[in-house]
């Protein structure tokens, strides 16, 4: 079954029935009659809003933080028996507590805390 235009025209115009199954028309002037609720009903926003805290900006960056750091230790080698040995031997003959070894600590503790210009 096709429709011309007319039909489909006055199809259009048709009146809708309401929740009971009561025809209702709609004014000439195109105004909403009272019983039409839909036209009562405001307007949903044309798009949605929401700030985020500086707090929870914070705690972004502190998690990205915290993953950058797990990344970097998952991607460190296991630790080795033999390189364990090797340092509890010299903790046991005193090889950390030289002078050369002291001057190499306390630089690099110097360049970590104050930068490359200190010495």
């Amino acid at each position: 079954m096709s429709m011309n235009p007319i039909q489909a025209g006055e199809l259009a115009r048709a009146q809708t029935m309401d929740q009971y199954g009561k025809a209702r028309g709609h004014r000439a002037d195109g105004v909403a009659s009272p019983k039409d609720l839909s036209a009562h009903q405001a307007q949903p926003a044309l798009g949605d809003q929401a700030e985020i805290s500086s707090k929870a900006r914070a705690l972004v960056d502190l998690r990205g933080a915290l993953d950058a750091g797990r990344a970097a230790v998952d991607r460190e080698p296991e630790t080795r028996a033999e390189r364990l040995a090797t340092v509890r031997e010299r903790l046991e003959s005193g090889f950390y507590q030289s002078a050369t070894v002291r001057e190499k600590v306390a630089g690099g503790l110097m360049t970590v805390m104050f930068g490359n210009d200190i010495l």
